[in-house]
């Protein structure tokens, strides 16, 4: 279809666009018939997308084709300014299950679109397990069609793991990705899962609080010695090390999270998952401030992310939400159009739909 797209300004809000026009044909690409100017906004750009669907244009039809198109344009529109809220996603990898295809369109579409990182959810095995991959398996897929989203695990169970295989799965995705992996890590709640992983289910704790140090270290330095509790490394390390040195590990813990994990995060984290209500936030937030104050750290380092689903029994009120989550001073959200008896190829559509009415002041 399009060879490629050259921007060429800004002006009042609108993108103006010199696009190289060639047309896929019969499995050939056919010479470059012209050049046509576009000067567009964001909502233009869509339209345009929708009408090339039309009928009389079956060559521009094919789902492939128009990714492409997308992928073009979106990256221009939805732009960050420096200090806002970064707005992601989260995959619907359950709805999606093994359909590869979906799973890679609908990354691409999120990366299109502008989203700033994309997070999948982990799960190894519990009672009454429903459809989910390993999430570094796919997100080291994903990392392979994608070329600048943040990707995110989200939550790693993480003293569940084998520390030192964990970080060297860790730093490889994030040298494959050229530095855009973000950790998410907890200690989950699921005994049956430790035993199963043969790991300590009643010291997952202080394992993690260690592990992180472990981590960190083996992230950082050629060659480490450490000996705790639960780690012994005797001058050995990692090669090659992540580009990020070290990687973020932001934390999670469901509801409003116990003392030691606030500690945990205010010690030890890259940023929290908010996973306590509007309500609660405030109290956990300032607790969470003065334990980090306590320990020399600045909490304004500390990122924070919020989660709004924009399908399901509280679709009609999602941008209210993002609004006053938006006004609490987030580092992040996350959408989420799971759980709303979505088809596969209706959550790409849904994304798409959900940045558009956007609202101002969120994007801004």
């Amino acid at each position: 279809m399009f060879a490629g797209a050259v921007y060429t300004g800004n002006h009042n809000g609108y993108w103006k666009w010199l696009l190289p026009h060639c047309l896929l044909h019969e499995h050939q690409l056919m010479p470059q018939v012209g050049d046509l100017h576009f000067v567009l906004c964001f909502a233009d750009v869509l339209a345009l997308c929708d009408c090339l669907q039309h009928p009389s244009i079956p060559l521009l039809t094919h789902a492939h084709t128009l990714a492409t198109f997308r992928r073009c344009y979106h990256a221009a529109f939805v732009t960050w300014d420096e200090g806002a809220m970064r707005i992601g996603v989260s995959l619907p990898v359950r709805e999606m299950a093994d359909d590869l295809t979906a799973i890679r369109d609908f990354a691409q579409a999120a990366e299109g679109l502008g989203l700033t990182h994309l997070r999948v959810p982990e799960q190894i095995l519990r009672p009454g397990n429903k459809h989910l991959h390993e999430s570094m398996m796919v997100l080291a897929y994903i990392a392979a069609v994608t070329k600048r989203i943040e990707l995110v695990p989200s939550v790693i169970v993480l003293p569940a793991r084998q520390t030192v295989l964990f970080a060297k799965q860790a730093a490889e995705l994030d040298v494959l990705t050229g530095g855009r992996v973000r950790l998410g890590i907890g200690v989950g709640k699921d005994a049956v899962e430790y035993q199963a992983l043969n790991q300590d289910f009643h010291t997952r704790g202080r394992r993690c609080t260690e592990q992180m140090q472990v981590l960190r270290q083996l992230w950082c330095h050629e060659t480490v010695s450490f000996a705790g509790e639960f780690h012994q490394i005797d001058g050995a390390g990692l090669n090659p090390l992540p580009v990020q040195r070290p990687i973020p590990m932001w934390i999670g813990g469901a509801g409003v999270p116990v003392a030691s994990v606030r500690q945990r995060i205010a010690t030890q984290s890259d940023g929290w998952f908010v996973l306590c209500s509007p309500e609660e936030y405030g109290d956990l937030h300032d607790d969470i401030c003065r334990r980090a104050e306590a320990a020399a750290r600045d909490p304004a380092a500390l990122g924070r992310e919020a989660g709004v689903a924009v399908v399901g029994p509280r679709e009609h009120e999602w941008q209210e939400r993002v609004v006053n989550w938006h006004r609490t001073g987030l580092t992040h959200l996350c959408l989420r159009t799971l759980g709303g008896d979505l088809t596969v190829s209706e959550h790409a559509t849904k994304l798409e739909q959900t940045m558009r009415e956007l609202p101002d002041e969120v994007r801004n």
